[in-house]
């Protein structure tokens, strides 16, 4: 695996895991659909939607780029843990 910038090893993820950090990008993507046809509806009400959509938008970056590597290091924590409990039980 390539490193990263603090010289661990990065962790690359794929599958089931990817897709549960992917959607939120598709519900902000269907946001931003959704606020476009609404302008062409009614413009005060698209307003107030965007506002909202600017909102969730943040709250996802946020939660992106800074609970993931926490989010991550607790699942290899958990895996780590995990397997030793594993091996104390197959040698018990």
């Amino acid at each position: 695996m390539p490193d990263n910038k603090k010289g661990k090893k990065a962790f690359k993820y794929s599958g089931l895991l990817r897709s549960f950090f992917a959607w939120p990008l598709y519900i902000g993507a269907i946001l931003i659909v959704i606020c476009a046809v609404m302008f062409c509806i009614n413009v005060m009400a698209a307003t107030v939607t965007s506002i909202f959509m600017v909102i969730y938008m943040l709250a996802c970056g946020l939660m992106y780029f800074y609970l993931r590597p926490r989010i991550m290091s607790g699942m290899v924590e958990f895996a780590a843990n995990y397997s030793q409990v594993q091996k104390q039980l197959l040698y018990i």
